[in-house]
């Protein structure tokens, strides 16, 4: 049997035993649901998860958005829809789920943090801070605070009369931006020092991002080096 064969014949087992899965938990879900009444939303978000974890993207996302006409405050069937159209590259309608879910009450830190990680992908680093900087002084926003890593530099702020090598402290599962202009599209990833050379005024404005996506503030560093 020619390879190609086998390979054809190995895709049809593989795609015949996720079907066989998914059907497998639908029932097993039915049999469920049926004796705990009035959770349709359940269901539906427990039919989509599995639909995901056999690959089915599409059927997944149509069974998270029934979930959410059921219930639009289930936070797991829309922040799993929203990240089943981001991998599907629709980040706008991934977008618009996020800031729908927003601005319901209750809303977790998660969906906060799923937005920002979607503009901060998309490269929108300011956007995505002055949207976590405008989750206000509630709860929320508090924790929010609470969550955002902090951002320390070497050497200080200050007037120099030599050369100074720039850098920014090192965190576990955090990435650090920097930009030497107030350009949005001017974001470098920073990866080693920076040389700052006399004769220059230097304003360096950075912002951490932690590993779930979440932004610092904007911090502002000037060197004069004379």
């Amino acid at each position: 049997m020619a390879q190609e064969e086998v390979y054809i014949i190995k895709r049809k087992l593989a795609a015949a035993f996720a079907t066989a899965i998914l059907f497998v938990s639908v029932a097993a879900a039915a049999l469920y649901f049926t004796f705990t009444p009035g959770k349709p939303s359940a269901l539906l978000l427990f039919l989509g998860e599995t639909a995901e974890r056999c690959g089915l993207g599409r059927p997944a996302a149509y069974l998270y958005e029934q979930a959410l006409l059921f219930s639009p405050g289930n936070a797991r069937a829309r922040l799993r829809l929203a990240a089943v159209l981001h991998s599907a590259d629709e980040p706008e309608r991934a977008e618009a789920v996020l800031r729908d879910g927003i601005t319901l009450p209750g809303s977790p830190v998660s969906m906060y943090c799923a937005l920002s990680k979607l503009l901060i992908d998309q490269g929108r680093l300011d956007e995505a801070v002055a949207f976590i900087d405008g989750a206000g002084n509630g709860i929320t926003g508090l924790r929010l605070n609470a969550l955002r890593p902090s951002v320390s530099v070497r050497p200080a702020p200050g007037s120099y009369s030599s050369p100074v090598s720039f850098e920014i402290e090192p965190c576990d599962g955090v990435s650090f931006y920097y930009s030497l202009s107030d350009s949005p599209s001017a974001w470098n990833a920073c990866s080693a020092p920076l040389l700052l050379q006399p004769g220059s005024f230097y304003r360096i404005q950075v912002v951490a991002v932690s590993a779930d996506g979440l932004p610092s503030r904007l911090h502002v560093f000037c060197y004069d080096i004379r």
